[in-house]
């Protein structure tokens, strides 16, 4: 999935086409809070840290919200593999 995130940033128009995912204008770092225990064969409930949020609120009050893991070791890419959660918010 890490592979197909660029694609999916550009298509949705969260990011531009031709402008760098890691532009500050679409997005920026977080911290990542700690991960809560879940019962055995459940995923983590949140994103391990670095983590790069892309906010996409509509004028409308309702948006879209895109969470990906960054890399810590490769600076400006994604994790291999990354988890992305997407929010959405209503108006």
């Amino acid at each position: 999935m890490s592979a197909l995130m660029p694609g999916h940033l550009h298509r949705t128009g969260t990011v531009p086409d031709g402008q760098d995912l890691f532009d500050h204008r679409y997005g920026g770092p977080a911290v990542a809070g700690p991960v809560n225990p879940l019962p055995n064969g459940l995923c983590r409930s949140a994103p391990a840290g670095p983590i790069w949020i892309y906010p996409s609120p509509s004028s409308a009050g309702a948006g879209l919200g895109v969470m990906i893991e960054c890399s810590d070791m490769l600076g400006g890419g994604f994790r291999f593999a990354a988890r992305a959660v997407i929010t959405f918010t209503l108006g």
